[in-house]
């Protein structure tokens, strides 16, 4: 996995996302009576996570993600595989069945990647953004309302390059 923030263009608040991108592998058997399967998947992931700084505070949205599947058989065993043809023919047949489903669980997998990546996400990031909420409050805030200060954000940009906040 890797990490980066991506600052997002807004006129009037800082917002950005916290990019995560990933890849998954796995190793799939899946036995069917008489034949045995053995596959490999490889998915790649992007979620997002938007954090947006405003009037209203610190808010922070629910992590959405794209992702993308790719599933191929890597070996096949059947018990008819000693038998002349017949070996063949359900060898012809798996295939054949495996090749059509393919697109449908290619979609399948990518949504359960997409689920799982979206729930670890929001998961693992919630607790670091609270944390950073408690940080500015106790740095930044506190100590400009004991000096007697009122601070109150008069500008606030983001741009591709950098977020701005003038006091």
């Amino acid at each position: 996995r890797s990490t980066r923030v991506v600052f997002v263009p807004d006129p009037h608040d800082v917002r950005l996302d916290v990019e995560v991108q990933g890849d998954m592998f796995s190793r799939t058997v899946t036995d069917a009576g008489p034949v045995l399967v053995n596959g490999n998947s490889t998915s790649t992931f992007t979620v997002r996570k938007p954090v947006k700084i405003c009037s209203e505070g610190l808010l922070v949205g629910d992590a959405r993600a794209v992702a993308s599947n790719r599933s191929r058989v890597s070996g096949m065993q059947t018990s008819f595989d000693n038998i002349p043809l017949m070996g063949s023919l359900v060898r012809t047949i798996t295939r054949s069945q495996q090749q059509s489903a393919l697109p449908e669980a290619n979609r399948e997998a990518a949504r359960k990647v997409i689920r799982q990546a979206c729930r670890d996400v929001d998961t693992q990031s919630e607790p670091q953004l609270a944390d950073l909420e408690r940080r500015v409050s106790e740095k930044l805030w506190r100590p400009m309302v004991e000096l007697g200060m009122e601070p109150a954000a008069v500008a606030m940009q983001t741009t591709e390059q950098m977020a701005t906040v003038g006091w």
